[in-house]
């Protein structure tokens, strides 16, 4: 594969056999020369969260050919495992978006031309599901064909290892060096279904693995469903924003007793285009618009909504005034991260949105058995440990001058490190892609225990930080931020002037 963008792109016109849709959209930007070189100058990355990007033409784009040239990867990987990872195979899965359905048969077809068993789902179902499979049959790795949360114009590939846990950087970087040994995605061979189906290579499951899924969530209980049979039960609505989710949680809350379920019926059918939703990501309170609305009317004590590929959820619960806003040993006890993303059984190996709703339905019962709400709870663990108030802040930058303005941010604040931020002095820097913590009043410096990645993250005093790294997955540079007031006015007052300073910081990049 070249590194001049114009022969990538010659590469492709010339393409006798090229997709119709492909060949279309390209004539339809042929004298756009900014939109080809941003299609064709470089490969898609690849990484431990797989590939994601807006589908179209080009090397740098998702699409059928990039899709195929992934798989085709994955597929020499697993050759030199030996014949037991070919036989045990892949799983695969798919989201509600454009082509991903597509994208997870043209997987198979590529991994069954080389002889690997494939089991691709019959059904809609969310991420959590593909880690659980995987285990369950025994299977040597997973696909999920997914975008989590981007705009419609996205869509992604992400591979799961044996252990049902997201591949690890090390065999990312094995993968990725099958993958560029493809020199012409254009001409990665594929099998016929039918071909694969006659030879036993490819299998469609589905229904009965969701059952044995949401029977193993059953034992997460901490609770009895006394909670769930009360006087005055709760009541609940929810909403999957368009994707995977509808049928696992709504079937898994009935199964916990919750017989109030109200579903935000534009919302619940499966949309490529999210036409219900500006953003169909739980982590934005303007995602939450439409189940307000359906909360207010049935006077609900809980609101849940997931995104897409049903590995993160929101929820929202009524402050004292009737209103909603966001909010054994050495044994595996609850797992989350910052973006929505929660895992409290180790059957699953990755987020698990369906989980996360059924307990989180489990402790508002709870609270409210209490005579409580959960928005009640959290003040009183904000009375014990502090007014915690975090933020994020994206700023997007598309394309080829995109990416260097971001590389330019970054060298910013590693060039002009500061010592003073929004009134408070700076104690540390953590620079991980140098992995060192350098403390700013004696300038000593310490190596981090932790993988090597394009972030910085700043402390000032009073236990306030921000964190800036580039995404991953979209042209975003993404701002963390993190301050601890002495009430909820002073945090959100601190958090505001904090975020102030550092978008002012960034402009003078």
């Amino acid at each position: 594969m070249s590194n001049d963008w114009k022969t990538n792109y010659h590469r492709w016109v010339s393409f006798a056999a090229l997709d119709t849709e492909m060949k279309d959209h390209l004539k339809s930007i042929q004298k756009d020369e900014g939109a080809l070189e941003d299609c064709f100058y470089k490969g898609i990355e690849f990484g431990t969260g797989g590939m994601r990007g807006e589908m179209g033409p080009g090397i740098n784009r998702i699409n059928v050919y990039t899709v195929r040239k992934a798989s085709e990867g994955l597929a020499r990987y697993m050759s030199e495992l030996g014949t037991e990872a070919k036989e045990s195979g892949v799983v695969i899965i798919y989201d509600t978006r454009h082509k991903s359905r597509e994208f997870a048969f043209e997987a198979a077809k590529v991994l069954g031309k080389h002889g690997i068993r494939v089991y691709v789902f019959d059904i809609l179902c969310p991420t959590p599901l593909l880690s659980f499979a995987v285990r369950q049959l025994g299977a040597s790795a997973g696909i999920v064909i997914t975008a989590s949360h981007n705009p419609p114009e996205y869509n992604g590939y992400k591979v799961y290892g044996p252990d049902g846990a997201q591949i690890t950087l090390a065999t990312a970087q094995q993968l990725m060096a099958k993958i560029d040994e493809v020199d012409d995605e254009l001409l990665v061979s594929c099998e016929d279904v039918s071909v694969l189906k006659k030879k036993g290579l490819l299998k469609m499951v589905g229904t009965e693995l969701m059952e044995v899924y949401l029977e193993q969530i059953k034992n997460l209980r901490v609770l009895s469903n006394r909670f769930s049979s009360a006087a005055d039960p709760i009541r609940i609505v929810f909403t999957p924003l368009h994707g995977t989710t509808l049928k696992a949680i709504t079937q898994g809350l009935n199964s916990f007793g919750y017989r109030y379920v109200t579903v935000v019926p534009e919302q619940a059918n499966p949309d490529p285009d999210f036409s219900a939703v500006a953003s169909p990501n739980p982590e934005e309170h303007q995602a939450f618009e439409l189940s307000i609305q359906y909360a207010k009317e049935v006077d609900a004590d809980l609101i849940m909504g997931t995104d897409p590929d049903g590995d993160r959820l929101g929820a929202a619960v009524k402050m004292q005034d009737g209103e909603f806003e966001k909010t054994k040993e050495f044994s595996f006890q609850f797992g989350y991260e910052e973006s929505n993303g929660y895992l409290l059984g180790d059957f699953v190996r990755d987020k698990n949105v369906v989980q996360a709703a059924l307990i989180m339905a489990d402790v508002c019962a709870f609270h409210k058995a209490r005579g409580k709400t959960v928005y009640d709870a959290l003040l009183e663990l904000f009375e014990t440990y502090g007014f915690h108030e975090e933020g994020l802040h994206s700023l997007t930058f598309k394309g080829k001058e995109g990416i260097h303005k971001i590389g330019n941010i970054m060298t910013l604040f590693r060039s002009r490190p500061l010592m003073e931020v929004a009134g408070k002095k700076v104690i540390a820097i953590e620079d991980y892609l140098a992995g060192t913590r350098k403390d700013m009043q004696t300038g000593a410096v310490v190596p981090l225990a932790l993988p090597t990645s394009n972030v910085i993250k700043v402390h000032m005093e009073a236990d306030s930080w921000f964190c800036v790294r580039p995404s991953g997955t979209e042209p975003k540079l993404k701002i963390y931020f993190g301050v601890k007031g002495d009430s909820m006015k002073d945090g959100q007052q601190m958090l505001a002037l904090l975020k102030q300073f550092v978008l002012s910081y960034i402009e003078t990049a």
